[in-house]
């Protein structure tokens, strides 16, 4: 009896710890202390809001192989938990990855087809001089938002590279795939899914509570 009680005083204990290692780690994100924020929600990796505090600090921090890390981990725990793909698609956007950027905005769309998952998803496709997909997706995404500029624009670009390629040869220029990343970071820049909001949310954003508990 007396092990029984032992062991609910500890568990109650570390499940207290947790919590507070959280909020104090949240406290420093709303302050915008994000190394000062991961460094707390390090004290407990096992817990997931605190995971998920590790991958966004590092994302806005520009550490973008850790977000990757903590991301990862937040998915083993909830393979649908479209805050820690939507974030791991910009974070391997950002490395360069664009293949696996590709297939994880394609598992996001699938939980939350945002407008904006749309434009990235073609962006992404552009960058592999994939026309064809760029082009179905941003079909995709004129039906489910008629009006959204982005897409059109999108649209519009994937015209102009189509036709580059074809006056020269099959290659895309290199100033082509520029303006591509640059529109990229443009609409995404600086950022993590930190409140579940976005693909990529902003450093505006209040706190690090994903919306799935």
């Amino acid at each position: 009896m007396k092990k029984r009680v032992i062991i609910g005083v500890l568990f109650c204990i570390i499940a207290a710890t947790a919590l507070a290692d959280f909020a104090t780690g949240n406290q420093l994100f709303m302050e915008k202390k994000y190394e000062q924020a991961r460094t707390v929600f390090l004290q407990d990796p096992s817990d997931f809001k605190c995971e998920y505090g590790v991958a966004v600090t590092s994302q806005l921090m520009g550490d973008y192989q850790t977000a990757i890390e903590y991301y990862q981990k937040t998915l083993v725990t909830k393979p649908d938990f479209f805050n820690g793909l939507s974030g791991l698609a910009f974070c391997y956007q950002m490395t360069g990855d664009i293949p696996s950027a590709i297939s994880t905005t394609e598992k996001a769309i699938a939980i939350n087809p945002t407008e904006q998952l749309y434009i990235s998803l073609g962006q992404l496709y552009l960058l592999e001089n994939d026309f064809n997909d760029a082009q179905s997706t941003v079909k995709k995404g004129i039906l489910l938002y008629p009006t959204s500029q982005g897409l059109q624009q999108l649209t519009a670009q994937t015209n102009r590279q189509m036709q580059l390629q074809t006056v020269s040869g099959g290659a895309t220029s290199v100033q082509s795939q520029t303006s591509v990343i640059d529109s990229i970071a443009n609409s995404e820049s600086g950022s993590g899914s930190i409140s579940g909001v976005s693909v990529s949310g902003d450093s505006s954003q209040d706190n690090v509570s994903g919306s799935e508990d």
